[in-house]
Parts: C-alpha cells; structure tokens; sequence
C-alpha cells in the first residue's frame, strides 16, 4: 500500500526543527513513542534544595576518638559539612542539566517540535530562552561549587580551632546567600518545566485523522458532527487555541477506538513566516502516522486570509509535500452557496466530499472515507511496529 508505506517513512523521519533548546553533544537516536517530555527532571526549588542540603551537612560529625585535637577536628568537620553541602546542591543541578541534554536530544520528533514552539512562545513573552535558563542554572552550580571548595580550603588550613568555626559558619553564610539571591535561576527553570510537562501526549498507536485547512472553515464542527460522544480539548502552553479531539468506533474493530483531530488554521504563506499554531498543524502531518482530512470552505466567507484562492494554494501546496499520505479532501458548509464568482472555486480538487453539519448534508459518506483512511492508518502503525498485525482485528 503506497500511502501506507509513504506515511511509515514520514512518520520514522526522525530529524527535529532548528529548535531554542540545547544542541546534543552527539547524534542520538530519537524515540519512537511519545511521552518523552514527562521524563524531564522536577528540580526542587532553591530554597528546598538549600534546606535539604543544610540538614544534611549539618548532622555530620567527626569522631572525637580517632581525631581528638580540637583544633583538627574542628577544621576536618567544617572542610566535611562545607563539602556536603555544597555537593548536595550542585549535584542535584548537575543532574536537572544531563537529564535534560539526554532528554532533549532524543524526544520523539514531535514532541522535540512541540517542545521547541513552548520555549519560542515564552521567549516572544519575554522570558528566556531554554539555553539562558539551563546556563544560568549551571553558573549558579559552579559558583556554589567554587565558593564552599574555597570555604571548605580555608577551614582546613585555619590555624585555629575558632578560627576553623568562623570561617566555616562564614562559608554557609556565603552559599546560602548564594543560592536564595538567585532562586529566580531556579524558578525559572521550574517554570519552562512545568510548561513542558504539561503539553499533551500523543497516543502514536491510535488510528487518527488530522483536520487541515485555513482559519475558519468549519474544522472544529467537523470532527463534532462525526465523532462519537463530546470531543476532548487538548491545550498547548504556546497558544490559547485548543484543539478538538474526537473519538470514533467500528463495531467490527473490536474495542478499538480512533481519533479525529482538528489542527490549528494554516495561512499561505512560506513556512519560515509562520507561527507556532501553524507550526504544530504542520508538525503532525510530518511527524505523526495520521491520514488527512483537508477542509475547504467555497462559499466565500472565511476572511481574506483564507479566501477561497489561499485555501486552493495551501491545498495544493500541502498535497504536493505529502502526495502518498493517506488523504480526503472536504468541502464544507454545504448547505451555503458557494461563490461561483470566485475563478477559484473552479480549481476546487475533484472529488471532494460536500458536507454540512448544519444539514446533515454528506455526513454518511464522509464517514465512510474517515473509516477507509483510518484502514490505511492501521496498516500504517503495523508496518512501523505501533500495533499488532491482524485480520482487521475482526474488520
């Protein structure tokens, strides 16, 4: 099946966009499964991990049998407790820092995209961007480390048991000014966390169509009308545009369920201009085993941004990057006239379904195209190893 197998090879493409994250040391090898974002480290924020790293060191001892000179047991314990705490919390940063170079570098492709447009949209806001906030967090970790080795020297060489005390008192002093003056290092990392972690996770083994097309043209009513039961919304931290996300079932597909998708408005226009909502709509025909519904509205009414002409345009364009992918092209708002002024609507592909999901009009037979695409889908995800080879499991 050339759409099947046109669809495994994009979907196995493995290569991620020029992203605002850190470039891996060395070439990985990217998951095939999504989920990768929810691995990523939960750093504690400065002042638990100052506390925890206080507590620590402060209950350590030196054995007053094996060293009972005061003046060096003083000087072993401060050079020890400077050393502790210091390691406790620079190595708990150190880790945050590998996790998320190993993490990053090896995200699935669509989830390393969705990743990127997170840290671009909170740039745009003014934050920093993903390589700011992990070096500073790291500059926080070598001052740490630099300020207790000193301290922890200092004490080891003082020439008295008080003067051992002091300077070893004075060295926690440093560090915890250290770490509390520049918790915001480590809030902010916190933060692009919480953003990441919060971005939905793609079930790459469920059967899906994605909804294309321009602002405004009925998507979002399409997967409504079609899908069984109330659709979900899946929310992205980069945009305040949910996307729609419907569930559709056979009878003769076991228990299986499958996904209709809508996606963000695409504009014509090139890609370097477009923004992270197009972006994603763009990503999930390039990194995700779906088929493609493409939705297009003739009557003239969407805005000059999706005029009938750009809407051709984007079609075309889209259909000439993806030319195997299992593909329907969908007319909506059929119970409106369509703009026959328009030179355009005659370039309308042919064969395109005409649905209203005002009327009812060309619902039943696009739900037979969503389910021969979906068929192709399934073949699709058993070729590159996401579900099992059956028998249409009974279908």
């Amino acid at each position: 099946m050339e759409a099947a197998a046109d669809a495994a090879a994009s979907a196995e493409t493995g290569e991620a966009p020029p992203s605002h994250m850190l470039a891996p040391k060395r070439a990985r090898p990217r998951r095939t499964v999504t989920g990768g974002l929810k691995n990523l480290p939960v750093c504690p924020p400065a002042n638990e991990l100052l506390n925890r790293a206080l507590r620590i060191s402060k209950y350590l001892k030196i054995d007053e049998e094996k060293t009972k000179n005061q003046r060096l047991r003083a000087r072993k314990l401060g050079a020890l407790q400077l050393d502790t705490l210091t390691k406790g919390i620079s190595k708990p940063l150190k880790d945050t820092l590998k996790a998320y170079e190993y993490e990053l570098a090896v995200l699935h492709p669509f989830e390393a995209t969705l990743a990127d447009l997170t840290v671009r949209a909170r740039a745009k806001q003014g934050h920093q961007t993903l390589p700011e906030v992990l070096s500073a967090v790291n500059e926080l970790r070598k001052a740490v480390l630099e300020t207790g080795k000193h301290y922890a020297g200092a004490a080891k060489n003082a020439s008295s048991k008080a003067e051992a005390i002091a300077l070893t008192e004075e060295g926690f002093r440093e560090v915890e000014n250290l770490v509390l003056g520049n918790s915001e290092v480590v809030l902010n990392l916190i933060e692009v966390q919480k953003a990441l972690r919060k971005i939905p996770i793609v079930q790459l083994d469920t059967p899906t169509v994605v909804l294309v097309g321009a602002p405004n043209v009925g998507k979002s009513s399409i997967v409504r009308a079609i899908s069984s039961g109330t659709p979900e919304v899946n929310n992205y931290p980069f945009t305040t545009r949910g996307m729609t996300l419907g569930h559709v079932t056979y009878d003769d597909w076991a228990s299986e369920k499958c996904q209709v998708m809508d996606t963000p408005g695409v504009l014509n226009r090139p890609d370097g201009e477009r923004n992270e909502m197009e972006a994603l709509t763009l990503a999930s025909m390039q990194h995700l085993p779906t088929a493609v519904m493409f939705v297009l509205d003739l009557t003239g009414n969407s805005g000059a941004l999706s005029s009938i002409e750009n809407q051709i345009q984007i079609r075309n364009d889209l259909r000439a990057r993806f030319p195997k992918r299992p593909w329907v092209d969908v007319i909506s708002k059929a119970d409106l006239p369509m703009d026959e002024s328009d030179p355009s609507v005659a370039r309308a592909p042919e064969g395109a379904v005409r649905v209203s999901t005002e009327d009812g009009t060309g619902l039943v037979e696009l739900e037979a195209r969503v389910r021969e695409t979906l068929r192709d889908v399934r073949e699709v995800l058993a070729v590159i190893g996401l579900r099992k080879k059956e028998d249409e499991a009974g279908g």
